[in-house]
């Protein structure tokens, strides 16, 4: 997962902080990306650290999807939804979102009588999370009736 700046692009790096990200997005190790580069791998890792506080990613992967969104837009969209699909992660708030799989095993347990305890164990989210999260789906369910 990563946050980004919502205002950073790739204008924002320097050329050789460019050259670095684009590597990297293309799946090259620190090693690879010096000898491609001729500079000493050590350095390779410090732009890549300044290239995360720039950005705001936290890893490679997460550098790797900055760029591709950046180079083509339009896959920005679908790895959103990838993101969203198979990570459960809300992009614009960047925060993990309920499923409807989860949804449907909340609802299920709880009509089952099962305790707030296994149900938090089931969905491994906060407490706090679950039970808004029970009361809206109750409150939508009042609002549909």
């Amino acid at each position: 997962m990563m946050t980004t700046r919502p205002t950073a692009t790739l204008a924002d790096l320097s050329p050789r902080h460019q050259e670095v990200a684009l590597l990297t997005a293309r799946g090259l190790m620190a090693r690879e990306i010096a000898a491609a580069l001729y500079i000493n791998v050590a350095t390779v890792n410090n732009h890549l650290q300044m290239i995360y506080r720039i950005t705001g990613c936290r890893d490679r992967l997460a550098l790797a999807l900055w760029v591709w969104r950046q180079l083509c837009p339009p896959l920005a969209a679908v790895i959103a939804s990838v993101e969203q699909r198979e990570f459960g992660i809300d992009t614009r708030r960047r925060r993990r979102v309920y499923t409807p799989e989860e949804d449907r095993l909340l609802l299920t347990m709880r009509a089952e009588g099962r305790t707030w305890s296994e149900i938090v164990a089931a969905l491994r989210r906060p407490i706090g999370s679950v039970m808004g999260r029970y009361r809206r789906l109750c409150e939508r369910e009042e609002q549909a009736a």
